[in-house]
C-alpha cells in the first residue's frame, strides 16, 4: 500500500504536488489525457444548466483513466457527509465499510484540507484521491476517485483530473450565478409585463384572461388557467383559461382545473405533479386526478397572494413535458406577490361605490378623511330627514263617462251606414240611414184604405145604417192613425248621433240592405268632453291614499302635457289587472282646449300623498319587506 500525504494547493483546496508523488516524472505522462479532460470541462460548463449534469459529466470524463476503479460526488454539510447518486459504479463500492471510509475522508477533508489522498483501511492498493469545492450556498462538493495504488502515475493522474474538475466546478458555479442572475432579471421584467397588462385590464375576468393567455406564450405550455376567489380565501372560481372564450363550468375538465387551484391555494405554496423527490407529496390528489384527465404528464399551480397575505387567487399551468421543470416553480414563486398584488388592485377599482368608500374610512383613511366621510354621512343623513310628499306610480285607462246607444227605429232593412267604431262624431251627424221604399208602399196602401173607409162611412149614413157607419169611421181612424205612424217613420230614416264623441262600437259598419229588428243596437257612441281615468293603485300603497288628493296624469304617446285632477272616488274591492292586485280610484276631468283624450288611451299617473322625510319614501318598502319577510 502506498502512502502519500504531499499536497498540492489550489484556490480553494489542497492537493499533494505531482513533483512530490512522482519526482522522477513530469506532466509529459498526463498531459494528452489533461488536455482532454480541459476540454471536456469546458463543454460541460457551457452545456451543464444543472449541477445534476456537470457532475455526470465529471464522472464519465474520469472513467477512462487508468487505475480508476470508482467515483462518487459526495456533499458535506454541518458535519455530516451525504453519498450522492452519481457515482461511476465499482466493484468494492457496495461494501459499508468502504463507504464509511468514504465519509470519513470527505469529512477529513473538508476539515484540513491537506489530506486529500486517503489510504483504504479495509482494500488494499486502493486509495481516495479527494477533490473538495465549497458551494457559493454553503456545504461542500466533495468528488471521490478511487485510485488502485499499484503504480504512481495513476495516483497523479487522479490528482490532476481531480484539480482540473475542481476548477472547472469553480468556474460552473460562477457561470451558474451569472446565468441565474440572467434568470431573474428576465423573471422580474416578465412579471412586471404581466402586472402592467393585468392593471390596464378593465374587469377581473378579463385581467384573468390576460394572465392565462401570456402565460401560455410565456412558457409555450399546453394551457394555464386562473381562478379568483369571489366569496372566501380558501375557495376559487374558475375565471379564465387560456385560448378559451367561453368555458362550461359544470364539465368534467373544468371541475377538475378548479379543484386543483383550491388544493393550491389551501397548500399555500407552489405545486406540481408529479412532485420531485425531495417535496411534500401531500394533498396533490387533484393534481393526480387533473393530470389523467386533462391528458398531460405534468401540472403546476401556485396561489396568488396580496403582499399583506390575502389570497385573491390560483394559477394552474398545464406543462407538455414530464419532468419537474425547475423554471417553472422559480417563476411561479416570483410572481405569486407582484400578480396578485395586480389583482387586488383590479378588484378593489371595480368594486361598487358604497364598498370602496367603507374601504377607504375603515381600512385606508385618516382622520381627516374619516371625518370629512362622516360629515358627509351626516350631511346625508340631514337630507334623508327632509319631508317630502310621497308620490306613488300607478298606470290608467280613460274610461266615458257616460255612453249613447243609437238603436234601429224600426224593424226594416238598413240602407247605408256612414260611420264605423273609432270615428269620431258630431251632434247630429248621420250615422246610418233606413231603406225608405217598403214605407213609401205600406203609406200609399194605408192612405187608399182610409178614403175607402170614409166613402163608407158617408154610403152608410145617407142608408141610415148607424152601426156601419160607426164602424167605417173606426177603420178610418185606424188607416189615419197607421198612415201617422208610417210618415213618422219617414221622418226618422236618418239615424244621428245625439252628442259628440267617439264612436266605440257598432255591428253594422260598412254594411247594407242590413235586415235590423227594432230596438237593435247600431251603435255605441261615448262623449269625449267628459272622461273618467281608473288609476290603479297598488295595494300595499292604498293604504297612503284618499279621496281628494292631487294626480298628475300623463298620457302615453303625449309625454308633454301633463293633466292635474283629484281623486273622487276609490272602489272599496281591489282588482286583478295585468297580473297585479290594485284599487282602482276614479278621476273625473271634464275636457277642454286642444286636448284630445279617447276612451281605451293608457298612460302613467303620480298620485300626491301625505309628506314622509325623503329616506321613509325611498326605503320604506325595503323595510316593509324585510319586516314581513324577515322578521316576521
Amino acid at each position: 500500500m502506498v502512502n502519500i500525504s504531499t499536497k498540492v494547493t489550489t484556490r480553494q483546496q489542497k492537493v499533494p504536488n505531482p513533483a512530490a508523488v512522482a519526482p522522477q516524472r513530469g506532466l509529459s505522462a498526463i498531459s494528452k489525457r489533461s488536455m482532454d479532460l480541459q476540454q471536456t470541462m469546458d463543454r460541460a460548463i457551457g452545456a451543464s444548466p444543472m449541477m445534476r449534469d456537470f457532475q455526470l459529466a465529471t464522472i464519465r470524463a474520469v472513467k477512462p483513466f487508468p487505475g480508476v476503479v470508482a467515483a462518487i460526488w459526495t456533499l458535506v454539510e454541518n458535519g455530516k457527509c451525504t453519498l450522492g447518486d452519481m457515482r461511476l459504479q465499482g466493484p468494492a463500492f457496495e461494501r459499508e465499510d468502504v463507504q464509511d471510509w468514504i465519509r470519513k475522508s470527505c469529512i477529513e477533508v473538508c476539515q484540513d484540507q491537506t489530506k486529500t489522498i486517503s489510504n483504504s483501511e479495509v482494500i488494499t492498493n486502493l486509495c481516495a484521491v479527494l477533490s473538495p469545492t465549497a458551494r457559493p450556498e454553503g456545504g461542500t462538493d466533495v468528488l471521490v476517485i478511487l485510485v488502485t495504488t499499484g503504480s504512481e502515475v495513476q495516483v497523479e493522474n487522479g490528482l490532476h483530473a481531480g484539480q482540473l474538475i475542481s476548477r472547472a466546478l469553480m468556474l460552473w458555479h460562477s457561470a451558474h450565478e451569472v446565468r441565474e442572475k440572467n434568470r431573474q432579471l428576465n423573471c422580474t421584467a416578465a412579471v412586471l409585463d404581466i402586472c402592467g397588462r393585468i392593471e390596464s385590464a378593465f374587469s377581473v375576468q378579463e385581467a384573468a384572461m390576460v394572465l392565462a393567455n401570456v402565460l401560455k406564450d410565456y412558457f409555450s405550455c399546453q394551457n394555464v388557467a386562473v381562478g379568483i376567489c369571489r366569496t372566501t380565501a380558501q375557495k376559487s372560481t374558475l375565471t379564465a383559461i387560456s385560448g378559451v372564450a367561453r368555458m362550461d363550468a359544470n364539465s368534467a375538465s373544468s371541475r377538475a382545473i378548479n379543484a386543483a387551484l383550491d388544493e393550491a391555494i389551501l397548500r399555500s405554496q407552489v405545486s406540481g405533479w408529479p412532485p420531485p423527490a425531495t417535496a411534500e407529496q401531500h394533498q396533490l390528489l387533484a393534481h393526480q386526478q387533473l393530470c389523467k384527465i386533462a391528458a398531460t404528464e405534468t401540472i403546476f399551480s401556485a396561489p396568488l397572494k396580496t403582499r399583506g397575505g390575502t389570497t385573491v387567487g390560483a394559477v394552474t399551468i398545464l406543462a407538455p413535458t414530464g419532468h419537474y421543470r425547475k423554471d417553472i416553480i422559480q417563476f411561479l414563486d416570483a410572481l405569486t406577490v407582484p400578480i396578485g398584488n395586480a389583482i387586488d388592485v383590479v378588484k378593489r377599482s371595480k368594486r361598487s361605490l358604497p364598498v370602496r368608500i367603507w374601504r377607504q374610512v375603515v381600512h385606508e383613511g385618516g382622520w381627516k378623511r374619516k371625518l370629512a366621510i362622516t360629515l358627509s354621512l351626516a350631511a346625508v343623513a340631514g337630507i334623508m330627514a327632509i319631508p317630502m310628499p310621497y308620490r306613488i306610480a300607478c298606470r290608467f285607462t280613460i274610461e266615458p263617462m257616460q255612453r249613447q246607444f243609437s238603436v234601429a227605429p224600426y224593424a226594416g232593412l238598413l240602407r247605408t251606414t256612414y260611420a264605423e267604431p273609432g270615428d269620431i262624431v258630431e251632434e247630429g251627424q248621420i250615422l246610418a240611414r233606413m231603406d225608405d221604399q217598403e214605407v213609401h208602399w205600406e203609406l200609399s196602401g194605408v192612405e187608399a184604405d182610409s178614403e175607402r173607409a170614409s166613402k163608407e162611412r158617408d154610403v152608410h149614413l145617407v142608408d141610415r145604417e148607424i152601426a156601419r157607419s160607426y164602424m167605417s169611421a173606426l177603420e178610418s181612424e185606424r188607416l189615419k192613425s197607421r198612415s201617422e205612424l208610417l210618415k213618422h217613420r219617414l221622418s226618422a230614416l236618418e239615424i244621428r248621433s245625439a252628442v259628440r264623441g267617439v264612436v266605440l262600437s257598432g255591428s253594422v259598419d260598412r254594411r247594407e240592405n242590413y235586415p235590423v229588428k227594432v230596438g237593435e243596437l247600431l251603435y255605441e257612441i261615448a262623449p269625449i268632453d267628459k272622461v273618467r281615468f281608473e288609476v290603479g293603485i297598488p295595494a300595499e300603497d292604498v293604504v297612503h291614499v284618499e279621496v281628494g288628493q292631487k294626480v298628475a296624469l300623463r298620457v302615453d304617446g303625449n309625454v308633454s302635457t301633463v293633466l292635474e285632477a283629484t281623486i273622487d272616488r276609490i272602489r272599496p274591492r281591489s282588482e286583478i289587472i295585468e297580473g297585479s292586485n290594485v284599487f282602482v280610484a276614479e278621476v273625473r276631468m271634464n275636457i277642454t282646449g286642444d286636448v284630445t283624450l279617447l276612451p281605451g288611451m293608457e298612460g302613467t299617473a303620480r298620485v300626491v300623498t301625505a309628506s314622509h322625510s325623503l329616506g321613509w319614501n325611498l326605503f320604506h318598502r325595503a323595510w316593509e319587506y324585510i319586516a314581513s319577510n324577515l322578521l316576521w
